[in-house]
């Protein structure tokens, strides 16, 4: 959560949160700062052995600086509706990423 990574040429990705959906699957928020200074904002859940984008938004940046607003109202209608479930704490969210490695 909240930890970022540089994207070889491409951007950074950030982790926002990580939750399970209402079937149980392990779903992450996360937000890809372009280098072209877009952004998008993101969930996707693991299902059938891979992570598959759930819901992508287009985030707007105003003077350089992330301006979410209608992203994250998008996104929240999307967890909202789906009944995600409130965001995992570092340590169940490291042991539900364990979990998926191991399984592999």
């Amino acid at each position: 959560q909240g930890e970022s990574r540089a994207l070889a040429g491409k951007g950074t990705l950030r982790a926002i949160a990580t939750f399970r959906d209402a079937e149980g699957a392990l779903c992450r928020e996360f937000e890809h700062d372009r280098t072209d200074g877009s952004a998008i904002v993101a969930v996707a859940c693991h299902e059938q052995e891979a992570w598959q984008i759930r819901i992508a938004v287009a985030a707007s940046r105003a003077g350089g600086e992330f301006a979410p607003a209608s992203s994250l109202e998008s996104i929240e209608a999307y967890l909202s509706a789906t009944g995600a479930s409130p965001a995992l704490s570092l340590s169940e969210e490291e042991k539900a990423l364990k979990e998926i490695s191991e399984s592999r």
